[in-house]
């Protein structure tokens, strides 16, 4: 699924109208005259055989396409727009690219390699792939409540293989940094309060200390998530009470 561009729109049906107004002919004949004029471009030949052409980026186009690569590769961290569908967003350049590609061939019809791609075409790309991530999610929708599920799996089980009752959450840190997902304290933090959302822990604040001390948090239970569930459930053992 990584490498398509998935469209999830939402159903029609119920809503249908019973004499829908027809597509407007200069629609119809827009669209295809942009296919004719992609299917007839003819690429560069060597010795007979049809050779690939490159198409070069603009300055401006590449300095785009730098940003977003920046941009993108920081969306693939927890909470990130690509977390719940880190193979797709891995190769989100590169479907940026194929886009940019296709915008600029159908601007440039006749042969698309006598022209510079501009960073226009590149900031429109990018407003499509934008729309097709969005629908990525949605379909990589369940399997990111199962990486979820699984992360808060895998620290119920680090935090009973070395405490029962208490634990701060600086120590949990520095047994769990080393798997991918856990490096920073705020990527913990988040899981941490998911985990007392669903009543498995409970934060403490200890009265009367100065300084930052680490958070401590009690536990109340160390069973695992229900791995078919997709929203916070309150454990019948969490007071949902300060201490």
């Amino acid at each position: 699924m990584a490498r398509f561009l998935i469209d999830c729109p939402e159903s029609l049906l119920g809503y249908r109208k019973r004499d829908p107004e027809p597509v407007p002919g200069q629609v119809k004949t827009s669209w295809y005259l942009t296919l004719t004029n992609l299917l007839a471009i003819e690429p560069p030949e060597k010795e007979g055989e049809p050779e690939p052409f490159r198409v070069n980026l603009s300055p401006q186009a590449h300095g785009v396409l730098r940003g977003f690569k920046v941009w993108a590769e920081e969306q693939l961290r927890p909470e990130g727009l690509f977390e719940p569908c880190r193979e797709f967003g891995a190769r989100a350049s590169e479907h940026l690219l194929k886009l940019a590609g296709l915008l600029h061939c159908a601007q440039h019809s006749g042969k698309p390699w006598e022209h510079v791609l501009s960073e226009e075409t590149m900031k429109a790309a990018i407003e499509i792939l934008h729309y097709y991530a969005e629908h990525v999610r949605l379909a990589a929708g369940s399997g990111s409540e199962r990486r979820k599920t699984d992360r808060l799996r895998y620290l119920l089980e680090r935090i009973g293989s070395r405490w029962k009752t208490f634990f701060k959450a600086r120590d949990l840190f520095l047994l769990v940094k080393k798997r991918r997902g856990f490096e920073t304290m705020e990527a913990l933090a988040a899981d941490l309060v998911r985990l007392c959302e669903y009543g498995y822990l409970q934060e403490i604040t200890p009265p009367g200390r100065r300084g930052r001390p680490s958070v401590t948090y009690r536990v109340i239970s160390l069973d695992y998530l229900d791995p078919q569930s997709s929203t916070p459930k309150t454990h019948p053992q969490n007071p949902q009470k300060p201490l």
